[in-house]
């Protein structure tokens, strides 16, 4: 998934923009990526790791999927440049 995601978003971008455009999406994914982390390593110690921790994640990739093919699909074969 993630060198789709990041060719999606280089396609939004022109081509004086492509390293702004990676530098954008890398930086969210290690926004995503920490702040994952912190919200899961307190949700385990706060309810351990067991099924409540496992179904709120299970929920976030459902809630997930459900705006990408949404509201970001979407906006990406309206936007895209190229292709």
């Amino acid at each position: 998934i993630f060198p789709g995601y990041q060719t999606m978003c280089v396609n939004l971008a022109r081509h004086d923009q492509r390293g702004t455009a990676n530098s954008t999406y890398l930086s969210g994914w290690d926004i995503g990526i920490g702040t994952g982390i912190l919200i899961g390593g307190s949700m385990a110690g706060h309810f351990g790791m067991h099924q409540p921790v496992f179904l709120a994640c299970g929920i976030a990739l459902v809630i997930a999927d459900v705006l990408y093919f949404t509201w970001t699909s979407r906006h990406y074969l309206k936007n895209k440049l190229e292709g």
